[in-house]
């Protein structure tokens, strides 16, 4: 790469420097859950370049097993042993698409929404289902969510965001696979459909009071 084109690229804040490997802590890549993009000679990745490469494992992962949970942080969350929940039923926080979403959508959601993935315990999470909650390699009348969810170590913790976020369901993640829990002591949660106006303020307290 020539200094005019690293010149011309400045709107992507490539930065001119040594030659350089960017090691993303991303499963799915390689066998030790490690992603390595090579980076030409005297060229520092950044974040966007790095984020770009998220959003294509994220993409693959949930064509592969229907949904995904990555820590812009700590990367793949699955197996990790933690609950997690959507925590910000804000319409301006969640994306729906009738299809299996594409590297661009996911790169645009961390961008519209790296004030909060970047803080830690919160993850991007999707999740896509077919018609009436069908297997989504199963159906093609796809529906995906992408949305940002709340790390929590404990059920009683998750479950008390769930509630006051009016959440379905909480997400186990078990090194044994995903365990999806709608009740806690034969009372379920919520009924998933989302908060606005004056709705959202017991979500935000909870979301404040979650350790």
């Amino acid at each position: 790469m020539t200094i005019m084109n690293i010149k011309t690229n400045m709107t992507r804040r490539l930065t001119l420097f040594t030659t350089v490997t960017v090691a993303m802590s991303v499963a799915g890549c390689t066998g030790d859950g490690s992603a390595e993009l090579s980076v030409d000679e005297g060229v520092v990745v950044s974040a966007v370049d790095t984020h770009a490469g998220l959003a294509e494992v994220v993409v693959q992962q949930t064509r592969d097993h229907c949904g995904s949970t990555f820590s812009l942080e700590a990367g793949n969350r699955q197996a990790s042993g933690v609950y997690v929940v959507g925590a910000y039923p804000e319409p301006t926080r969640g994306k729906i698409i009738k299809a299996f979403p594409e590297a661009e959508d996911v790169l645009a959601f961390i961008d519209a929404n790296l004030d909060l993935l970047s803080q830690p315990a919160h993850t991007l999470g999707t999740y896509c289902e077919g018609a009436n909650g069908n297997d989504c390699h199963k159906d093609a009348q796809l529906t995906c969510y992408l949305d940002i969810s709340r790390e929590t170590a404990s059920l009683s913790d998750a479950a008390r965001l769930a509630r006051a976020c009016n959440q379905k369901s909480i997400a186990l993640l078990a090194e044994d696979g995903v365990k999806i829990i709608d009740q806690e002591a034969g009372q379920p949660f919520g009924d998933g459909k989302g908060l606005a106006g004056a709705a959202i303020a017991p979500c935000a307290a909870a979301r404040s009071g979650t350790p």
